[in-house]
């Protein structure tokens, strides 16, 4: 992904970090006090990210803010932070299980990002 606009490389991590934690832009925009389509627009690089969005996603996903933000690919564009998976999911109601669910389970149950120790 050589050659993208800071915003469009950092939109591209903060939409891995969605997927990993099944959090819609719905709810990422409820965080960032912006409707929908303006978090789908700064995803796409098309509006640009301020330093309080990049802190609270770092917030939401558990992570350091420096951890999400790009890097100069040396040729004037923006390479996306690596994305590493397997950290724990973004905050579930309170009693909430990680048991399987009784009964018919979809397939992809057990695709589901693992919770690892902090």
């Amino acid at each position: 992904m050589n050659g993208k606009d800071f915003d469009e490389a950092l939109g591209f991590t903060i939409q891995q970090h969605l997927f990993a934690t099944s959090m819609t832009r719905v709810e990422f925009g409820e965080h960032l006090g912006v409707p929908g389509p303006s978090v789908s627009n700064r995803l796409r690089g098309k509006t640009k990210w301020t330093a309080s969005d990049v802190a609270i996603a770092a917030s939401i996903f558990n992570r350091p803010a420096n951890e999400l933000l790009p890097t100069p690919d040396g040729e004037g564009g923006w390479i996306p932070a690596p994305f590493v998976p397997g950290y724990a999911k973004a905050p579930a109601s309170a009693g909430a299980s990680s048991e399987p669910p009784v009964g018919i389970e979809p397939t992809t149950y057990s695709l589901r990002v693992n919770r690892s120790a902090d």
